[in-house]
């Protein structure tokens, strides 16, 4: 079995927090927040010392957790995150040697039903599955409350509509 924790929930310095893992018999890291910035939000300097940190206790960063689609169904927010901050999540993992890219089922709101909310986010994740499989990249798709992707039925039907190797 392989065991990860996010880095954050030890510690924002992801040196501490390797370390500590170390201490608990983890190998495998998700780096979600470093420093108070969310990922890809971090320096040149700031990847540096994660390559050197992993290099050094030959550990695996497992995933990277930005935030991707945890915003309102908004067409230029969607723009956004489906373009320019996709693009530097994926540039971030290429530079941290990770696969794989935990993203979100979009903020609920009043202004959708259920059923256009779910064709929206598969035309979005669709768009985003291909790029992702195109990079070689894995897409996770984590089911937190008040996202329109929170129950089993929902994230069950984004999955078989995009169907995607890319997103699981």
């Amino acid at each position: 079995m392989k065991l990860a924790i996010n880095t954050d929930a030890i510690s924002q310095d992801f040196e501490t927090a390797v370390l500590l893992g170390l201490e608990w018999g983890i190998e495998y890291f998700e780096l979600k927040r470093m420093h108070g910035k969310r990922v890809p939000d971090i320096s040149d300097e700031e990847v540096r010392l994660i390559q050197n940190v992993l290099r050094t206790n030959e550990v695996t960063l497992s995933s990277l957790a930005p935030g991707l689609f945890k915003i309102p169904l908004d067409r230029d927010l969607i723009s956004l995150e489906a373009g320019r901050r996709f693009d530097m999540t994926v540039a971030l993992a290429d530079r941290l040697n990770t696969r794989s890219i935990v993203i979100f089922g979009f903020v609920r709101d009043d202004r959708h039903t259920e059923a256009d909310a779910i064709r929206q986010i598969i035309d979005v994740f669709s768009r985003v599955a291909t790029r992702a499989e195109q990079e070689g990249l894995t897409l996770f798709l984590e089911n937190d409350r008040g996202l329109w992707g929170e129950s089993p039925e929902s994230v069950r039907q984004i999955l078989a509509d995009v169907n995607s190797p890319a997103l699981r």
